[in-house]
């Protein structure tokens, strides 16, 4: 490929610039510094919901071990009463059969 200005040389005809295909300096440095902003503030606000659902996650499972723990606590407390009912009818019941029959 040589060009056809300078035949002897090997290199492409030089690029016209065009005024269409360049943007003002001032335009496309504030448009970075917007673009630089705006990925900032997704970057931030994207940690701060992270954050958030792993919190939010955390408090459903210490809430899931406090009804555990209460629950068990409940179900304690119903086993024993039941014991000490069962054993108190066994007590009432060997103490009429001692005194009743004779």
């Amino acid at each position: 490929m040589s060009n056809p200005e300078y035949p002897k040389s090997s290199e492409p005809p030089p690029r016209v610039k065009r005024y269409e295909d360049e943007e003002p300096p001032s335009q496309s440095k504030s448009q970075a510094l917007i673009a630089w902003v705006m990925l900032v503030v997704i970057a931030v606000l994207g940690t701060f919901l992270y954050i958030g659902f792993r919190e939010g996650e955390g408090r459903v499972q210490e809430e899931a071990a406090e009804e555990a723990t209460r629950l068990a606590a409940e179900q304690s407390r119903a086993d024993s009463l039941q014991r000490v009912r069962r054993l108190a009818r066994a007590v009432r019941a060997d103490s009429l059969a001692k005194i009743a029959p004779r």
